[in-house]
């Protein structure tokens, strides 16, 4: 009978646990994460994602779904990977992370002609009304900072409906870094043109990851952390970012 090593029964192991039970989710993100009929097929986060998928010798298809159900698959069930996770202190024991995928800082937006808005710093911005999505790293943020959800958040269901409700005049203002709001609008059918930045109020809201639930096995995780790692020696992550956020400074 054929004796394989110990390390090769190991790495095999790992393969079909993956290949078996790993699930692969995130949400509609543009121009991150962009998903057609709940798969997601393009975007700087999926393609790094498929990149490492594909080096770790596990290309599988990755599901998207609106961020609340994403967070909550991935907070509550085993052997879930998601992706485009803010890395915050309130997070950190909530997950196994995998490895980042960017840095990124975001900034208050309103719709021109729309309402006068008198903002010189993010505690002035509770003088008026936020859209943001469900369980999004903005939603906990605003929380945080002193918001409340019936004076001045609009929880909606995700971010392009937070966007919209801006452009419809259902709320005063969006948090979004430039090229995501951009995309966005644009998608929604609206004139990204119309949006006007709050000056010099800038939110960094930390890394964005890859990450597990806590009931994925270490060794998986571990898997994972080394694919991502060498698809960034070999360069392959470069030519991603290069290709889908070639004006990215952070």
């Amino acid at each position: 009978m054929k004796r394989y090593s110990p390390l090769l029964l190991l790495l095999f192991s790992h393969f079909t646990f993956a290949e078996d039970k790993l699930t692969v989710v995130t949400e509609h993100w543009p121009p991150y994460q962009i998903v057609e009929n709940g798969i997601a097929i393009d975007g700087f986060a999926t393609m790094v994602v498929k990149a490492m998928l594909k080096e770790a010798g596990t290309p599988m298809t990755i599901r998207g779904f609106n961020w609340a159900r994403a967070y909550k698959m991935a907070l509550e069930r085993p052997n879930v990977m998601v992706f485009g996770l803010f890395r915050s202190k309130e997070r950190e024991r909530k997950f196994k992370w995998v490895g980042q995928l960017l840095r990124q800082v975001n900034s208050l937006w309103y719709l021109k002609g729309h309402k006068v808005i008198d903002i010189n710093t993010l505690q002035d911005a509770k003088a008026y009304r936020i859209a943001v999505a469900r369980e999004d790293i903005r939603h906990q943020f605003l929380i945080n900072q002193g918001f409340n959800a019936e004076k001045n958040i609009v929880v909606v269901r995700d971010h392009t409906q937070a966007v919209s409700m801006l452009f419809l005049k259902r709320t005063d203002l969006v948090l979004s870094d430039k090229r995501n709001i951009a995309l966005t609008a644009t998608t929604a059918g609206f004139d990204p043109q119309q949006l006007a930045e709050v000056p010099d109020v800038s939110v960094h809201l930390g890394e964005l990851y890859i990450a597990c639930s806590l009931k994925t096995p270490d060794e998986v995780v571990a898997l994972y952390a080394d694919a991502l790692e060498r698809i960034k020696q070999k360069g392959i992550y470069d030519q991603i970012k290069a290709k889908y956020l070639p004006e990215h400074r952070y």
